[in-house]
């Protein structure tokens, strides 16, 4: 009881383990013939890839062998007086918990009882939800050979594309499951999954939820997906968790190999006339992927020290769906070595690092060649690891760990990778393209280093004894810090848009907009550099305690996350003069009166936001208390039948930098309308043009107005417009923005935090809440069924709303917080029409649906139309709820076969609460389903995820004769197409703060693209040679060529302009406006196509 005290307090000082998970535990209890427990067992554990371990039984016979590489194992048991007992084949998977019991018989020790285990397929003691998948399924199932299709095939998972054998490889899948909210949060779609590899998160640190890199397949031993359920406190947030185990060397060599070849021969076409019209341009053609490398390993000092080592690429090449190519060449370059100098203590360091060049990245009609991507190291992007784990007794674990990971990348646009060249955007064209005859397309490029460093301690107790229950205990500690530093956007320091097609300014001054009058108008943007070095520290800690009785377990714990947000010193340029690109616009002298405006500033560190409106200040922070509890009932002793409840509190990732705001004044740029009255393609002083804000009180609204004399001294309508700083009609009309017009350098680091706080308590993390039951029965050996039900609720999200500061705005007599809770007389929004039956845009006729006869709403003479800087965040009222079930079969290889099926049923729910000002479409999105976007690039469109069931299967099946047959369906239904469009009112009551409001016919998520469905097979025919094996393989995928349209272009109808809800009839200027892609099928499911390959092993 003392020592028991004694470690527990120890424990109790310690702070967080790791949220990853890299191996499985085998356990049992050894009793003899008549089911008494034999304390003082010497059990033994030996396995290919290390040296036997030993442990002693307790006095309750349990013994324990803990943190073990996914694998196959043998156990032995002895005590004198007793034969022999054995155990072989005990599966160890990432996660488990094998519970494998002995019986000794009486008898002498040189006699021995030996028997081939039944590792169980339900484990009583882990309550998380997912999928393993070891390296059986990964090699012999017919995917394209990454993350992203294996996580396609586990239960509840929506990925945001299809990969058809490999044409959708080479660049990153988004993906989500049961609700997740964090595309929603303005965050990045997942941006609470997490990616480990080997035990250590290597997730993007700004990019969140995307891996730091790409992956040689063969590098897995085994993959573990978590969904939810998590009631063990190590894991962090209520994301997708995908743990990623390398191999390793053992005292047998080992040396394995593969290539695999794509290729358009072997492509059929699905693409028809009629889906042509739909305005499907082509499909994302495979021209050729060849996938090849190899691994070995092997002793250095047997039972000693170990090694293995991989290299693979991938070389992709296929065309984008606007026909142009996109190439990627993926090397990945592995290193491990284990070592097992004394008995009880591991040691193991892993260098991995994957570096890609992709030709092609973001192909689209705007920029059809793509950008040219390399990464920020030769060998491309590092993961160092060192692990030390050590056993002390057999009742204490210690593991110590460092880790670091660099996802840094970059690109260039492919036209003009010296950025020697002005970026000029056609507005009716919709691409980008030269600014002159004999200069290069150019655009914006991309640069960025993401480095982390993870510190981590882990400790675990187990007493078998302490009041009559069995008990393990985990705590530990854990650092994190992550930084990005970029410099990205438009290196040339400007850009230029032209050939406007619809309403800007008034070039002519008389009151009234045209098209026609933008004629030969250019809008020149200019700004200092996008450069900066956003940080995020964080620190963790729980304490956790598994208890165990009779045939119940019980696990009770508890998680704090105290995560803080900083941005570095950095410089921020502006104004190239002697740059190719600059000169090529720009004649000398408007370059030095603009690099007078706009010089180059240098800025300090700093924290993030520390503005509390109702408290004192402080630094922006979480603290997160993260309480789980997981409860599991072994029905009826035998470890077949369990029921499992867990309900946890998740918190959220912080990004780098978040709310830590640069000073006024560190960025910043100016926008001038350009005509080229002389022609000569060089941007005079006289040639640059401001325009009035909409609703100005010294001009003309959007009227345009010259900036400077020839002499570069401002004219008098711009020191007019440039009077009253930030709260100038030129400011507010966007002509220049964030930095002083008149003192360039000063840099404001108090009123540069624009965003605050009402209250210390709304500095915290977003929310999620889950509840899981879960039943899961052992039908036979190897085989089992489970149902799921969960239920979550995201909450805690961020509001911002207008606020105006008495410090900074002293004499604004109007609402300083425009607070939705709390409105004025009159409420801040009113009705300002009914929404019609019917309208016509451009000579087509359309329903209003639902919303016919609804009256619309559109802000009202309370809303301000003083400009601000400045947002007050609190936490909202709003919320989302998720409810799903999921009923999952998994089949472990025996007696020839495998397979894994699932199907989910899901619902959820978005509630807008008391934060909202237009009720407008109240009805259509509160209390109604919700999506989430996943991802689009090379002329691919996002698309809105959500489908109310999914069906997956996979398998495979030995053939007599050494062959083998597998496969993979998935099902779901089609995405969704949002249909509306938007009512432009021109008497509006506010016109200056609104006059918009967009209409939706049906509900958001009414229409939907077809169900889709895909079958992929693979026949397989095994050679033993020796003691290695050789394999032939051929894999079909769209087996059935199916053409299902996977993305679509929104059902925008385009825009309408009317007086309170009455469509202009010969009104001057446009009446509509049609959206050209309306409807359209922007991809359809690749066409059928075979893959070869040849693998071995010896």
């Amino acid at each position: 009881m003392k020592k028991f005290l004694v470690v527990l307090s120890l424990l109790l000082m310690a702070v967080t383990v790791s949220a990853q998970v890299r191996t499985g535990n085998i356990y049992g209890k050894i009793t003899d013939t008549e089911g008494n427990a034999l304390p003082g067992v010497s059990v033994s554990l030996k396995g290919t890839q290390m040296a036997a371990l030993t442990t002693v039984s307790g006095e309750t016979g349990i013994y324990r062998f803990v943190s073990l590489s996914p694998g196959t194992y043998e156990i032995s048991a002895e005590l004198t007086g007793f034969k022999k007992a054995s155990q072989t084949g005990v599966v160890v998977n990432i996660g488990s918990n094998a519970e494998i019991n002995l019986t000794m018989e009486v008898g002498t020790l040189e006699e021995q009882v030996t028997v081939v285990a039944q590792t169980p397929v339900v484990d009583v003691k882990k309550t998380a939800v997912g999928q393993n998948i070891d390296k059986e399924a990964m090699q012999s199932l017919p995917t394209a050979r990454d993350p992203w299709t294996i996580l396609q095939l586990a239960p509840s998972i929506m990925v945001d594309r299809e990969n058809v054998g490999g044409n959708e490889s080479g660049q990153q899948s988004g993906f989500v499951a049961k609700g997740d909210a964090t595309g929603g949060m303005g965050r990045n779609q997942g941006a609470n999954n997490i990616w480990s590899v080997d035990g250590i998160d290597i997730t993007d640190p700004a990019a969140l939820g995307g891996s730091a890199l790409y992956y040689d397949f063969d590098m897995f031993e085994e993959l573990n997906v978590t969904t939810g359920g998590a009631a063990d406190v190590s894991v962090q947030t209520g994301g997708i968790a995908l743990n990623m185990v390398t191999r390793r060397g053992g005292n047998r060599m080992s040396l394995a190999g593969r290539f695999y070849l794509t290729d358009n021969f072997f492509q059929s076409d699905n693409l028809t006339d009629e889906l042509r019209a739909k305005g499907v341009l082509n499909i994302n053609k495979i021209q050729q992927i060849k996938d090849f490398g190899f691994n070995a390993g092997g002793p250095i000092i047997k039972d000693k020290l170990w090694w293995w080592g991989a290299y693979g690429v991938q070389d992709i090449f296929v065309y984008t769906i606007t026909g142009n190519k996109d190439q990627s060449l993926l090397n990945n370059y592995n290193i491990k070595l284990n070592a097992q100098v004394l008995a009880n203590n591991r040691f193991e360091a892993l260098v991995t690092s994957g570096a890609k060049e992709k030709f092609g990245r973001n192909s689209s009609l705007a920029k059809p060649e793509g950008d040219h991507q390399t990464g920020l190291y030769h060998w491309g992007s590092p993961i160092v690891k060192l692990q030390d784990e050590h056993v002390f007794g057999n009742n204490l674990y210690l593991s110590l760990k460092y880790s670091f990971n660099d996802a840094g990348f970059g690109w260039r646009p492919i036209p003009d990778e010296g950025v020697e060249n002005p970026i000029v955007y056609d507005n009716t064209a919709l691409k980008y393209v030269p600014f002159k005859s004999g200069a290069k397309t150019s655009w914006g490029s991309y640069g960025v280093a993401r480095p982390r460093n993870n510190f981590q301690l882990n400790l675990s107790y187990f007493n078998d004894t302490f009041l009559n229950m069995s008990h393990e205990i985990k705590v530990g500690a854990e650092y994190s810090n992550k930084k990005q530093t970029y410099h990205t956007g438009n290196l040339q320091g400007f850009d230029i848009n032209r050939n406007y097609s619809d309403l800007r300014v008034d070039t002519n001054n008389d009151g009234v907009r045209t098209t026609g009058e933008m004629a030969g108008w250019q809008r020149i943007a200019l700004y200092r550099s996008n450069e900066g070095a956003d940080v995020a520290d964080q620190y963790a800690g729980y304490i956790q305690d598994t208890i165990t009785k009779g045939n119940f377990t019980a696990t009770l714990g508890l998680r704090y996350d105290f995560q803080k947000p900083s941005a570095g010193a950095f410089t921020r340029s502006a104004v190239y003069g002697g740059q190719p690109a600059w000169d090529m616009v720009f004649d000398p002298a408007t370059t030095s009166v603009l690099d007078s405006i706009l010089p180059d500033v240098q800025t300090e560190a700093v924290d993030g936001t520390n503005k509390i409106v109702n408290g004192a200040p402080h630094a922006y922070s979480w603290s997160t208390w993260s309480p789980r509890l997981g409860v599991t009932w072994d029905i009826n002793g035998d470890g077949k039948t369990v029921a499992k409840l867990a309900v946890s509190q998740y918190g959220d990732v912080m990004g780098v930098g978040w709310w830590a705001s640069a000073p006024l004044g560190s960025g910043g740029g100016l926008r001038y309308w350009w005509r080229d009255a002389n022609a000569d393609t060089k941007a005079q002083l006289t040639e640059l043009w401001w325009n009035y804000r909409n609703g100005s009180t010294i001009g003309s609204s959007y009227g345009t107005y010259q900036v400077f004399n020839s002499d570069g001294s401002l004219t008098a309508a711009a020191n007019a417009a440039l009077a009253g700083a930030y709260g100038s009609d030129a400011y507010r009309a966007g002509m220049y923005y964030s930095f002083d017009y008149f003192n360039p350098i000063s840099l404001d680091y108090e009123s540069g935090i624009t965003d605050y706080f009402l209250s210390r308590s709304d500095q915290a993390s977003t929310r999620t809440r889950e509840i899981l039951l879960t039943l899961e029965r052992e039908l036979v050996p190897d085989l089992s069924v489970q149902v799921s039900g969960t239920y979550r609720r995201y909450d805690k999200f961020d509001y911002g709303m207008t606020y105006y500061p008495e410090d900074f705005y002293p004499d604004y007599t109007g609402p300083r917080i425009v607070d939705p809770r709390n409105p004025p007389a009159g409420g801040w929004y009113v009705q300002a029409g009914t929404i019609p039956a019917t309208v016509e845009i451009g000579g087509v006729t359309y329903s209003s649906g639902q919303m016919a006869g609804e009256p619309y709403y559109m802000a009202g003479p309370n809303v301000p139309t003083d400009a601000t800087n400045y947002t007050l965040y609190r936490k909202s009222d709003q919320y989302k709820t998720y409810m799903g079930v999921d009923l999952v079969l998994n089949k472990r290889l025996s007696n020839k076969w495998f397979a894994n099926a699932s199907f989910t049923w899901q619902a959820q729910k978005s509630y807008w609460g008391s934060d909202y000002f237009d009720p407008t479409n109240y009805d259509v999105f509160n209390g109604k389903p919700y999506g989430d976007w996943g991802g689009g690039a090379s002329g691919k469109l996002a698309v809105l995820m959500y489908t109310r069931w999914m069906a997956k299967i996979s398998g495979l099946y030995q053939l007599p004769f050494g062959f083998d047959i597998s496969g993979t369906f998935n099902a779901r239904e089609g995405w969704r197409i949002p249909n509306y469009y938007w009512l432009y009112d021109d008497l509006a009551p506010n016109p200056v703060a609104d006059q918009w409001v967009d209409v939706y016919p049906i509900g958001y998520l009414e229409d939907k693209l077809p169900m889709f469905w895909n079958v992929t097979m693979r026949i397989e025919k095994k050679i033993n040679i020796g003691q290695g094996r050789l394999y032939l393989m051929a894999d079909c995928f769209n087996i059935f060529n199916s053409a299902i349209e996977n993305r679509s272009y929104e059902k925008y109808y385009g825009d309408v302009y009317t007086d309170h809800g009455v469509q202009w009839e010969g009104a001057p200027g446009d009446i509509s406006w049609v959206y050209a892609n309306n409807g359209f099928i922007n991809e359809i499911l690749n066409p059928r196509i075979w893959r070869f390959g040849a693998r071995f092993e010896f």
